[in-house]
């Protein structure tokens, strides 16, 4: 059994090394050859530059460290709301689906009506011509014998 771990550990150990030890060995030597190269040439332009990667490495990149765990936080944010969008669309798209038939409905419904309506008044219409021969005369007929009748001549 000690035999089938080692080379795994062997190979945590090897991966450990290449990616967690010799990038920060390499940035730390990147930092020492910075300073060392502001100490020993202090020009202005070689100042200027190094102070500009020293505040790149010294500041910016810890910052991104520290703001990594927020950018992480709204990326499961975004995953969660995409999650939700996809679990809420099957019910509204059912919703959608069901107030459409029944607008169809509504409007088939209505079209029936509205037909039986005219239909009705169609088959009644003679009832209003027997009635109308009892209503009092109109008032556009008296005001038109009026007018003629008191238009200054």
């Amino acid at each position: 059994m000690t035999t089938q771990q080692r080379p795994s550990q062997r190979e945590h150990r090897r991966e450990t090394l290449r990616f967690i030890i010799l990038p920060f060995t390499g940035a730390v030597l990147l930092l020492l050859a910075g300073l060392t190269l502001v100490l020993f040439l202090p020009q202005r332009a070689q100042v200027s530059i190094i102070a500009d990667w020293m505040s790149t490495v010294l500041i910016l990149c810890p910052l991104t460290l520290c703001l990594f765990p927020l950018t992480a936080g709204l990326w499961i944010a975004v995953a969660g709301m995409n999650k939700l969008h996809a679990a809420a669309a099957k019910p509204l798209y059912r919703a959608e689906d069901l107030s459409r038939t029944l607008v169809e409905r509504t409007a088939q419904t209505a079209n029936v009506v509205n037909q039986q309506t005219i239909n009705t008044s169609t088959r009644l219409a003679f009832i209003n011509r027997l009635l109308s021969v009892f209503d009092p005369p109109s008032n556009d007929a008296q005001k038109g014998t009026e007018d003629v009748a008191t238009t200054p001549k």
